[in-house]
């Protein structure tokens, strides 16, 4: 039993961020009434599966592109810069398969909570080790 909790840590990140992006967007479909049934399962799963790319994807960009900017920095830009840019595709997908309104302000607004919840987690669930310094005495 305890081989599981032994796992690789971006495994652990990657399933806690599934959880929040499927999480957030079920209560906020549940709060504009959109209707619940097979087709709302597959979308959030489709929402969380894009969303979860496009901010894996902006997090390595950022860090590659700059390295000089702090961690927590890091996690902010990538986050919102995923979370922008997978909103727009899911959006851009929902108009394409001509879905309703609610669904539409659901993943808005999803969006929005999924920003600050993964803002409030990510220092907490995504820690890396910490280094100390050695001070140099003159």
């Amino acid at each position: 039993m305890s081989g599981i909790w032994n796992t690789d840590p971006r495994v652990l990140n990657l399933v806690v961020d599934f959880v929040v992006l499927g999480v957030t967007f079920f209560v906020s479909c549940m709060l504009f009434s959109v209707e619940p049934g097979s087709g709302l399962f597959l979308q959030i799963i489709a929402y969380s599966t894009i969303l979860l790319v496009c901010v894996r994807i902006s997090k390595r960009a950022i860090v590659s592109y700059n390295k000089t900017i702090g961690e927590v920095s890091r996690q902010i830009l990538g986050n919102g810069t995923g979370i922008l840019v997978g909103t727009c595709a899911v959006l851009l997908l929902e108009k394409l398969f001509s879905v309703g309104g609610q669904i539409i302000a659901a993943v808005i607004f999803s969006s929005v909570m999924t920003f600050f919840i993964m803002g409030t987690l990510s220092p907490i669930v995504h820690k890396t080790p910490i280094v100390h310094k050695k001070s140099s005495s003159f």
